[in-house]
């Protein structure tokens, strides 16, 4: 993952990674990354891995950024779908997670 800063100034950043399965749970605890700065225009990095051995299923793979800078503040998130089959982890799109997945099916607290 890849954080650029678009503020015009010295920003302070932060974000968080959930995977979660196709009924809304949590797979794994929600890693949240310590606040960090970018200088203006700056770039970072950050690894986002998928856990080995995930049963067979749909997946849900969120991160959340936010960040402010130069007086003004903003968030942003993006999600990555993906289905696991016998070990093997397919991406697919948002529309095919929703048609096959149980996530507009039911809702489990």
């Amino acid at each position: 993952m890849t954080r650029s800063n678009r503020f015009g100034a010295r920003a302070s950043v932060r974000h968080a990674v959930e995977l979660v399965d196709d009924r809304g749970r949590p797979v794994t605890p929600r890693d949240i990354a310590p606040i960090g700065t970018l200088d203006a225009g700056g770039r970072g990095q950050h690894e986002v891995t998928i856990p080995a051995g995930l049963a067979d299923g749909f997946y849900l793979l969120r991160v959340t950024a936010v960040g402010k800078g130069g007086g003004r503040e903003a968030a942003e998130s993006v999600a990555a779908h993906f289905e696991v089959a016998a070990g093997a982890i397919q991406p697919i799109d948002a529309n095919d997670w929703l048609a096959r997945s149980r996530a507009n099916r039911e809702v489990t607290p």
